[in-house]
């Protein structure tokens, strides 16, 4: 049917698909791609249908073969199936920009610094571990997802928002599927998690975890969705359909008990809101005031009482003031033993849950296996004095240049992002953020659009 160069037929299909998002065009496929921005197009679906398939694939491959390791080439198949997929997006990416596809990167000063920092840890990671398995795994759930700040440096303003709007529409279907499962299916929920070897996480009441599985996990995108949502409320014309999102999601991430996830939030939602304040005094109100409905409402739904609410801010304190009996503050503290004992790192695969699960039963391996609970305590362990110093550089470089043009330039999309910075900056202090992998391939986007942002911002001035 396509047969010569049939451009009126071409024209069509992407004056068409011009009507559509990203996440609508997955209905109508890819046609053929000549120009920079159709080739943008199909890295977006597939980088789309990537988020799509693991906000449900813990569940998918706990139904499809259980939860024990890999033991044959069926489950080693299923397993590795994100990793092949998003492997082959960055394949393909690379294909495109040698093949003319996509513009050329015009570096700034914060990609030097950003490439610097990846290169000279990976290289001291792998040298201090003698790269083995465990290091591989290291990399991969740090160090890989960071691969996509720079293909994130070839969209345009409208092409990144596009994206990102179907990615949090990806993840506004996972709370949905949360809450259905919390509400109407909680027996099936329990089973599912039950089958991981896991018990059933509980702080009051079962907390929420939708189809990963995990609460910490699921309040962190939780967090960083309701950070999506606050801001298109604050800064753009007002919608019942955002409004009544984000009501949905700050739920779930209340139902999370995520206190980590929740404090973040609430930093960023206040960063957002000083930022705009001056100019709707009365929506920020609202939602601040429909913040607290939520959060009374969840608090006697799980206590009968603000015993919740109590809890959680009790509970922050006696972490932060390092108090004994907390068992995040006993990792720290054990963990702060390992970093004296070896400053210089231990190198890939010997921190975090990488180490936790390989080395535990393993004490004549030199490692800091309880570095789970806090991801600055883990990079200092794993590349030592200079991997936390280099991201301090690299994340105050970012926050510095970034806050200085919001202040300069009052850019929304500026403002987004340094809300989702200080999501994943202050959770970071609580929990291993940056090792989510895959979900944390977002942050990265986002920071690479950013920048695209600010290097616009910069031209003009």
């Amino acid at each position: 049917m396509l047969k010569g160069n049939n451009s009126d037929l071409e024209c069509f299909s992407w004056v068409l698909l011009d009507n559509y998002t990203i996440f609508e065009r997955l209905i109508f496929g890819c046609f053929i791609m000549k120009k920079q921005n159709q080739a943008i197009d199909s890295i977006s679906i597939c980088i789309t249908v990537f988020i799509a398939l693991v906000c449900a694939f813990p569940t998918i491959r706990l139904l499809l073969i259980g939860s024990q390791p890999m033991n044959n080439l069926y489950e080693t198949v299923i397993t590795s199936l994100p990793d092949v997929l998003i492997l082959g997006t960055l394949i393909y990416v690379v294909f495109l920009f040698f093949g003319g596809k996509l513009p050329p990167i015009k570096f700034i000063f914060f990609d030097y610094i950003l490439l610097l920092y990846f290169i000279t840890n990976v290289i001291y990671g792998f040298y201090l571990s003698k790269i083995h398995y465990t290091s591989i795994l290291s990399f991969r759930i740090t160090y890989f997802p960071m691969l996509f700040y720079f293909v994130a440096r070839f969209f345009e303003k409208k092409t990144a928002e596009s994206l990102l709007k179907n990615l949090f529409t990806c993840f506004s279907v996972l709370a949905v599927i949360g809450l259905i499962l919390y509400f109407i299916f909680p027996s099936f929920q329990n089973k599912m998690t039950t089958d991981t070897g896991y018990e059933i996480p509980t702080y009051f009441i079962t907390r929420m975890s939708s189809l990963l599985l995990t609460p910490v996990l699921f309040g962190t995108i939780m967090a960083l969705s309701c950070t999506y949502y606050y801001y298109k409320i604050s800064y753009y014309e007002f919608y019942w359909f955002n409004y009544v999102t984000f009501i949905l999601l700050f739920l779930c991430l209340l139902l999370s008990v995520s206190r980590g996830a929740l404090i973040s939030f609430l930093a960023a939602s206040a960063f957002i809101s000083v930022s705009v304040v001056h100019r709707k005094v009365k929506l920020i109100g609202g939602l601040i005031f429909t913040m607290l409905i939520v959060l009374v409402f969840t608090s006697f739904y799980a206590t009968n009482s603000l015993k919740l609410v109590q809890w959680i801010c009790h509970s922050s304190v006696e972490t932060a003031n390092m108090q004994a009996g907390v068992t995040r503050v006993n990792r720290w503290q054990v963990s702060l033993l390992d970093f004296k004992n070896q400053p210089q790192g231990y190198g890939f695969g010997k921190t975090g849950a990488v180490a936790y699960r390989y080395f535990i039963n393993s004490p004549s391996i030199p490692a800091a296996r309880y570095t789970t609970d806090g991801w600055y305590l883990k990079t200092a362990c794993e590349t030592g004095v200079y991997g936390l110093l280099s991201y301090l550089i690299l994340a105050g470089t970012f926050l510095f240049y970034t806050l200085k043009k919001v202040i300069k330039n009052k850019s929304p999309n500026l403002i987004f992002t340094l809300g989702i910075f200080f999501v994943i900056n202050i959770q970071n202090i609580a929990s291993n953020t940056l090792d989510f992998y895959p979900y944390i391939i977002v942050y990265w986007l986002i920071i690479g659009f950013s920048i695209n942002e600010r290097s616009v911002v910069v031209a003009n001035d």
